[in-house]
């Protein structure tokens, strides 16, 4: 396996199409910076877990072979990234706290 340039760009590529997604769906009273900021955490951090949970279940199960390579990429899309979407705009919503 090697370093493939092109899934950083499609991750800094996500992170600058935030912007415009959290400056949308941010609360009035929270600043932008911070509820970008809260955003891209929260989505990473969930993308992440998601995605170790989910390819060591499909690696347990031998899902792997049935599923193909596009049927585990919908999986991950599915139940990874967009649970992950939903909790980061959750948060970003949120009125600040102190």
């Amino acid at each position: 396996m090697g370093f493939s340039w092109i899934t950083v760009a499609i991750a800094v590529f996500l992170l600058a199409a935030a912007a415009p997604w959290v400056a949308w769906v941010r609360h009035p009273r929270q600043r932008p910076f911070s509820a970008y900021l809260t955003f891209v955490c929260v989505f990473a951090l969930m993308a992440v877990v998601a995605f170790v949970v989910l390819a060591w279940l499909v690696s347990a199960f031998g899902l792997g072979e049935r599923l193909g390579r596009s049927g585990v990429a919908l999986v991950l899309l599915l139940f990874g990234v967009l649970p992950a979407l939903v909790a980061a705009t959750w948060q970003a919503r949120r009125p600040p706290s102190r």
